[in-house]
C-alpha cells in the first residue's frame, strides 16, 4: 500500500491571506512528516497488537500498519511525494493518523534542508504591506496529528494508495507578523496546517 503526499505547488513570491492590513509574500514553506498509521477497529486492535512486530529503523519504529520515515517535505513540490509503504494484514481498519513532528539528522531530505533539523515546520517569506519589505520566518518543533476516519476492509493481495492532501489557502489566516509573537505565530500556523489535511484511500 502505497502511501503519497500530494504536491502542493505552491510557488515561490506566491501572495497568501493572512490578517486584514497584512500583505504576505512567502518564499518557502516546509514540514517533517514523520509517520503514518492505519488503526484497526476496535475489534481487531487485540489481534494486531499480538500479531504485528515492530522493525526499528533509525528514523523510528515501523510495523506492517505504520510507516515511521521522517520526510522533509516542501510546498513548492509539483510532484506526488512518496512517504514510503504499508503492509498491513487483512483486516478492518477505522482510521488513519497522520503526524508531523521535528526531523532528525537522518530525516529524509534533512541533506538538501539542513536547516529543518530539530523542527517541524519552517515558512518564510517577506511582508509587503509597505514600501520597505520586511522578512519573515515562522518555525518550531510543534508537533500534531490528523486522525482520519476510513472504512476500509483490506484483504490480501489489495492495491491501494493512502494519500495525503493539503490545501494551502489558508495556512497564514489568522497569523499576525504585528501583535502576535514568534510561540503564537507559530501555533496559528501550525494549526492552520493540521486543519488543511485530508487523508484519503483509493485505487493507485
Amino acid at each position: 500500500m502505497r502511501v503519497v503526499s500530494s504536491p502542493v505547488g505552491l510557488g515561490s513570491g506566491e501572495s497568501v491571506e493572512s490578517v486584514p492590513g497584512q500583505a504576505l509574500s512567502v518564499t518557502e514553506v516546509q514540514w517533517a512528516s514523520v509517520a503514518v498509521e492505519l488503526l484497526p477497529c476496535p475489534s481487531a486492535a487485540r489481534w494486531l497488537s499480538e500479531a504485528l512486530l515492530a522493525t526499528a529503523h533509525a528514523h523510528g519504529t515501523s510495523t506492517p500498519t505504520r510507516l515511521a520515515v521522517p520526510t522533509i517535505e516542501r510546498a513548492s513540490a509539483v510532484e506526488d511525494v512518496e512517504l514510503g509503504a504499508l503492509h498491513p494484514p487483512a483486516q478492518r481498519y477505522c482510521e488513519v493518523r497522520y503526524s508531523v513532528g521535528a526531523a532528525d539528522a537522518d530525516a529524509v531530505g534533512i541533506a538538501d534542508a539542513p536547516e529543518m533539523e530539530r523542527r517541524s515546520l519552517l515558512a518564510r517569506g517577506f511582508d509587503v504591506s509597505t514600501d520597505a519589505p520586511a522578512e519573515f520566518e515562522i518555525g518550531g518543533q510543534l508537533a500534531f496529528d490528523v486522525l482520519a476516519p476510513v472504512e476500509l476492509d483490506v484483504s490480501h493481495g489489495e492495491h491501494l494508495t493512502v494519500r495525503i492532501v493539503r490545501d494551502p489557502a489558508r495556512w497564514f489566516a489568522g497569523v499576525d507578523l504585528a501583535t502576535q509573537d514568534e510561540a503564537e505565530r507559530a501555533r496559528q500556523f501550525a494549526e492552520n496546517l493540521r486543519d488543511s489535511v485530508v487523508i484519503r484511500i483509493g485505487p493507485p
